[in-house]
């Protein structure tokens, strides 16, 4: 509590620091309730402290030269990722560390952001080849949709209402892909160099972007693609 929070930093303690000059780490479980050198209360808040104390566990991914880019988990926990350098999409179940990879269908297709739908496929951008990804996460086979000019570098994925939703911060862009027809919306933000970066979906059904090269949000009528722009209050502000 406040008092031990008060000793410590008094001394400029930390449980690492103190630990290691009593010759334990931070892990160690006391049995003590007192000593002639720590507070009597010291040892108890220490194991409470190392209880809670994060995991970090690392995955390594077997294929030398591998990029990973970004993450996305499904509901069943299993991990997705994209390899943009390589372009694959991986796959990572963490309770057995077991990493596969599928290859895009398209060479060099340079997957980037990447988002687990609610009925468990895996979507990406594909940055290189101006495409849209799905991966069916029973067999790993992947459907690829091709993308408008306009379209042609789409940045972050979002599936929202059985579409599929992406930017394209590059050419000022967003859209939005039909995969039952194939069809796809393209919208240009009335702002030039907006730079429209994440999305995401709110509980009423519009889709926000923020917009990396001003200090606006926006956020978009799901039927129409019209996005109405909210500057933040800081001129300066990045939204990313």
């Amino acid at each position: 509590g406040d008092q031990l929070r008060a000793w410590m930093s008094e001394r400029q303690y930390t449980a690492a620091r103190l630990g290691a000059e009593l010759g334990v780490t931070e892990r160690t479980v006391f049995r003590w309730r007192s000593s002639p050198r720590v507070p009597a209360f010291l040892p108890l808040a220490l194991e409470a402290q190392a209880a809670a104390a994060p995991v970090v566990v690392e995955y390594v991914i077997p294929r030398p030269g591998n990029f990973p880019h970004d993450p996305a988990v499904g509901a069943d926990g299993i991990v997705w990722y994209t390899d943009q350098t390589n372009s694959f999409i991986g796959r990572l179940d963490p309770a057995t560390g077991k990493i596969t990879d599928y290859p895009t269908p398209t060479p060099g297709s340079g997957p980037h952001g990447i988002e687990v739908a609610p009925d468990g496929y895996v979507w990406y951008t594909a940055q290189r080849t101006g495409m849209l990804g799905r991966v069916n996460p029973t067999d790993g086979s992947i459907d690829e949709f091709d993308l408008p000019y306009e379209a042609r570098n789409p940045h972050t994925p979002l599936v929202h209402q059985g579409k599929g939703w992406f930017t394209d911060a590059n050419n000022n862009t967003y859209g939005r892909l039909d995969p039952a027809t194939g069809k796809v919306d393209v919208w240009t933000v009335a702002a030039p160099k907006s730079v429209p970066y994440g999305m995401y979906a709110a509980p009423d059904g519009s889709v926000w972007i923020a917009h990396l090269g001003t200090n606006q949000l926006g956020r978009v009528n799901p039927v129409t693609g019209v996005l109405a722009a909210y500057p933040l209050p800081d001129s300066g502000a990045r939204p990313r």
